[in-house]
């Protein structure tokens, strides 16, 4: 005797969104996980800095500590339409290291410096559409980062799961750019 076809189907139990085990996002799906729900441990970076400076320099007294602001997270959003452009590992350390040159460009309060710094950095570069590039970032931070005085001494980058990390070291300014020492 032939299976009928008008078999019950059995009803499925709604899932409960409400529980945060049962909801999955699409990025959690590929393996992703939020910085939030996972701390990356930035302390080694922050550790291998400080020891690299002391080494370079070692009649400085560096001591860690935490501004007012996040200078890495300042970095990152100053620099986002041009990192969002990046697809390579690569490129992002190059775009990173541009940023934060031109941000230490715009750091500089004398405008005849700053112009030689910019011709420096371009001619170092080597390409002429570079300059225009410089340029507009220099004057992006002046215009809408002015007020975060820090002078970026060095950087360190990591990717994990393909997300960078950014962690810099950094001395404060005061109004005239000048190293603030506590």
């Amino acid at each position: 005797m032939p299976k009928s076809k008008n078999r019950r189907k059995k009803k499925k139990k709604p899932i409960d969104y409400s529980s945060q085990k049962n909801r999955k996002t699409s990025l959690e799906k590929t393996g992703y996980v939020s910085p939030r729900d996972k701390k990356v441990d930035l302390t080694t970076d922050i550790a291998v800095l400080k020891e690299r400076i002391e080494k370079n320099h070692p009649e400085l007294n560096i001591e860690v500590g935490e501004f007012e602001d996040s200078v890495s997270g300042l970095i990152l959003d100053y620099g986002k339409i041009y990192l969002d452009k990046c697809i390579t590992e690569e490129r992002y350390s190059k775009a990173i290291t541009l940023l934060i040159a031109c941000w230490n460009i715009a750091a500089s309060n004398d405008e005849d410096k700053r112009e030689q710094a910019i011709i420096r950095l371009a001619n170092a570069i080597g390409s002429t559409e570079t300059e225009s590039l410089i340029r507009d970032l220099v004057n992006e931070k002046i215009s809408f980062y002015d007020e975060y005085k820090y002078y970026i001494t060095d950087f360190e980058l990591r990717f994990v799961r393909n997300r960078p990390y950014l962690a810099v070291a950094s001395a404060q300014l005061d109004d005239e750019g000048n190293p603030i020492k506590e």
